[in-house]
């Protein structure tokens, strides 16, 4: 594309892996523009929104980017890792594109990914084992929440199935186009993996010493209201992208009332033999994983939450 403001790196995903943390550093590096909208999402073509953004709109969250300053040029949007054609699209849209990969174990991913759903009121089921039961039946259609436009944010095994969306990102981009890092390295060392990114981005350190702790968990305050809250916000980007509207992606009153009907909270412990089931569920996926990313990561079968 002749416009020299595009995106060049993705930050593909897992979701609940640090994706948002490592996203803010990026931002405030010199040589380093992030879309002011960390998650655009509009490469996964094949989720239902709710609403669409056509290429104008997209191409301008990055309008402000200085192509003489900032060699990079990103955003951060989780769902494109799951999505089965973001990474092929993006690739289309831009062949010189890195990618930088978020992965943890998939019990902690998909029990975070839930307890992010049921916050954002898209998820109205108050416990994780009985959402993760309702699974077959939303596949056919059935008891999905009202706010949430998109079923496939709560099918949750699959959001856990690392080892198919990496060996799917494999298979379509160069392998120096794409970096991987694992969530428990970033928590013990932070600096050092926030260095190798930029290493592998090809800009110079920053000399970065603050690395505080960003996107912590929340719960609603009045459950209820979230999930009207939510659907108000995606009613609302679908009318204004039928009217011609650009997206407020977030902004607004209703994510406002979103914002306000929430608290920190500290996840509960699953209970011992639903975390054992979901331990066995995962056992294939991390060994897979393991042998696509040459390293051993068995550990993650024994620890977790």
């Amino acid at each position: 594309m002749e416009n020299k403001n595009i995106p060049n790196l993705f930050i593909l995903g897992a979701p609940k892996s640090g994706t948002t943390a490592l996203s803010e550093y990026l931002r405030n590096h010199p040589n380093i523009f992030f879309s002011r909208i960390k998650e655009p999402h509009y490469f996964n073509f094949d989720a239902k929104k709710g609403y669409e953004i056509d290429l104008k709109t997209y191409l301008s969250l990055f309008k402000d980017a200085d192509p003489h300053v900032h060699k990079v040029i990103g955003e951060g949007s989780t769902a494109y890792l799951f999505s089965k054609i973001a990474v092929s699209e993006i690739i289309k849209f831009n062949s010189k594109a890195k990618f930088v990969v978020m992965l943890r174990n998939p019990v902690d991913l998909v029990y975070a990914w839930y307890s992010q759903k049921y916050y954002e009121g898209l998820e109205t089921i108050g416990d994780f084992e009985s959402a993760w039961r309702a699974e077959e039946e939303r596949k056919k259609g059935k008891n999905i929440p009202r706010s949430c436009f998109d079923p496939a944010q709560l099918f949750y095994s699959e959001w856990g199935k690392l080892d198919e969306q990496i060996e799917r990102l494999f298979s379509l981009a160069r392998k120096e186009n794409i970096k991987v890092i694992i969530f428990d390295d970033f928590v013990k060392d932070t600096k050092s993996v926030y260095e190798d990114v930029l290493a592998f981005l090809g800009v110079p350190s920053d000399n970065r010493q603050s690395f505080p702790v960003i996107n912590e968990s929340k719960k609603p305050k009045f459950v209820r209201l979230q999930p009207l809250f939510a659907y108000l916000i995606n009613f609302m980007r679908g009318l204004r992208s039928m009217v011609g509207l650009n997206l407020g992606y977030g902004s607004g009153v209703f994510q406002n009332l979103l914002m306000a009907n929430s608290e920190p909270t500290v996840k509960s412990k699953l209970p011992d033999d639903f975390k054992s089931e979901l331990k066995t569920y995962y056992r294939n996926t991390i060994i897979n994983l393991s042998k696509l990313l040459n390293r051993d990561l068995a550990y993650w079968i024994e620890k977790s939450l």
